[in-house]
């Protein structure tokens, strides 16, 4: 089975970031990595993330950029990442849309 990567770049989540559905997703395939991108985020957005990979047993990952770069740069370093973490397939998707 492909290594599959979903890329979810994150500005500024921390309200609307739906935890239960992504997590759902990350229990729902060991072959399914979630490598969270938090693109500079102001508002705990990052905690939010820790907090579900720590519930998430390794399908998740996260990836914290210094300061905002914008969607574009986050899902081009997203990918970058995931390539090089020997993934076969990568896609996307918005934070606030699992």
């Amino acid at each position: 089975m492909p290594k599959s990567y979903l890329i979810i770049p994150c500005f500024n989540e921390a309200r609307r970031l739906p935890a239960g559905d992504f997590l759902r997703l990350a229990a729902s395939s060991r072959d399914l990595t979630l490598l969270f991108v938090e693109d500079g985020s102001t508002d705990g957005t990052f905690e939010v993330l820790e907090r579900m990979k720590g519930a998430a047993s390794g399908s998740i990952e996260l990836h914290r950029m210094a300061r905002n770069s914008g969607k574009g740069e986050a899902v081009r370093v997203g990918l970058r990442l995931a390539l090089a973490r020997g993934a076969d397939v990568v896609g996307y998707a918005d934070a606030d849309r699992p």
